[in-house]
């Protein structure tokens, strides 16, 4: 409610929950948050009644400007918030506008609202320990939504929350999760949204998601634009925004959307973690290591070591990205056996050597074969038609794979025929020309391009 007021910016929830648990003062959270004023307060619920403390701090000189004690029926929970919205509002000697108050709450089922907001925090959740937990938090989410909109089929969030958690399984190298099996069921979920509430921004940001796994560019765009506008302050919009540039080539206009999204959530490691990928791209590598290293080394996000790898060896440095690929692989194979690295050491030497290298084209052709994450691998054989064959095979999200296809180490693929008529049966020449080529490609005719270092 108060995320709707123009005259405030609210630190999102995600932001907000990464503190948890780290014991700071107030004066130390506002400057890890940059902000002036604090909310916080304290809930306990007791059979069908619910007891809330609530208190407005303002971080500049420490000084409570509100409080109020709450103790009502669980069925009021509501009205609760309007109340503390308004009491906030009125403290900071603005006004809530009719059309924000009580009259939207999102559903009057209260069972079904306590299993939305555990769904929603376990997909929160998503990019904090290893891969297992990743998964296991992602799919717990999805049984407590299905449960939300099994309660109240009306719930308009909690089948856009559903939507979101099943399309990005697939992210995850899971062979249970192909995009092409949890497709249908998010897409439903996602126009189920729309349908009872057109204005809900998360329903159309996912719904330009998934147009963007469809390499559907143009209603992907379309959908994401509709989803910032109804929402400036929907954090995963403007990512999925920058993603969806990404995948199209368009760095700078990349680099703007996940700016965005991290002014809104800065605490988020994977925002930072593709603008250093958007970086790189445009070979700005100081900028896209200062990224990188702030996704890994201080957020902790382990996936975002590939990227890092990449960097290492357009930066000639092997041995590190030797030692970030075993760290990367160790996540989804568990553990970084003898067998593990030699293959590591194998596609790195192909790379260094710049010829054919019977023995890494065969292990990457097993790996395409078992569907096993092979990104390293196809960059550092640089062969085109494997590229292709394990784009039209991978179970996962088909725009992060063409997010990293500006890479500078995979430009030289554009320089073979097969690859540029890859580009063109995937509609990506079309999009380029009727919006804009990346800053390394240009138009011949109206029926070819070709690219070349500007």
């Amino acid at each position: 409610m108060l995320a709707s007021i123009d005259q405030l910016n609210v630190t999102s929830r995600t932001t907000a929950f990464s503190l948890k648990g780290q014991q700071l003062s107030i004066p130390e959270i506002a400057e890890r948050l940059n902000i002036n004023y604090i909310v916080e307060g304290s809930v306990r619920r007791s059979n069908d009644r619910i007891r809330i403390t609530a208190q407005l701090i303002d971080t500049r000189n420490d000084r409570q400007l509100w409080s109020e004690n709450y103790d009502r029926e669980l069925t009021n929970i509501f009205s609760i918030q309007d109340d503390i919205s308004q009491q906030i509002l009125t403290a900071l000697e603005l006004e809530l506008i009719g059309n924000n108050r009580i009259s939207n709450v999102p559903t009057r089922n209260m069972d079904a609202y306590t299993l939305y907001l555990q769904g929603h925090q376990l997909f929160l959740n998503r990019g904090i320990g290893d891969l297992n937990a990743n998964i296991n938090n992602i799919e717990r989410a999805i049984s407590f939504l299905e449960q939300a909109v099994e309660i109240d089929p009306n719930f308009a969030e909690a089948w856009a929350d559903l939507a979101t958690s099943l399309i990005i399984l697939p992210s995850y190298f899971d062979k249970k999760y192909f995009f092409d099996k949890v497709s249908p069921t998010a897409t439903d979920s996602a126009n189920k949204a729309i349908s009872l509430k057109p204005t809900l921004s998360q329903a159309w940001a996912v719904k330009g998601f998934i147009h963007l796994n469809k390499l559907e560019f143009q209603e992907s765009e379309a959908a994401i634009l509709h989803a910032t506008e109804l929402n400036s302050n929907n954090a995963t919009a403007w990512f999925w925004r920058g993603l969806h540039y990404l995948a199209l080539g368009n760095h700078d206009r990349a680099i703007d959307a996940i700016e965005n999204a991290i002014s809104i959530s800065p605490n988020v490691p994977i925002y930072h973690s593709g603008l250093g990928l958007a970086r790189h791209s445009l070979k700005d590598i100081d900028q896209a290591i200062i990224h990188m290293d702030k996704a890994i080394d201080e957020m902790g996000f382990e996936a975002g070591r590939l990227d890092r790898a990449l960097v290492a060896i357009w930066n000639n440095n092997t041995d590190r990205a030797r030692k970030e690929m075993i760290k990367f692989s160790s996540i989804y194979d568990q553990s970084a056996s003898e067998e593990l690295i030699q293959k590591i050491n194998t596609y790195i030497d192909a790379y260094s050597m710049q010829s054919s290298n019977y023995q890494a084209r065969q292990l990457l052709l097993n790996d395409i074969e078992e569907q096993r994450e092979n990104t390293f691998g196809l960059y550092m054989i640089q062969d085109s038609e494997l590229f292709i064959a394990d784009f039209t095979k991978t179970p996962v999200n088909k725009g992060f794979v063409l997010s990293r296809i500006y890479n500078p180490i995979a430009r030289s693929f554009f320089k073979e025929k097969s690859y540029r008529e890859f580009i063109k049966n995937i509609g990506l020449f079309t999009y380029w020309k009727n919006n804009s080529f990346p800053v390394f490609c240009y138009e011949i005719d109206d029926n070819d391009f070709a690219c070349g270092e500007p």
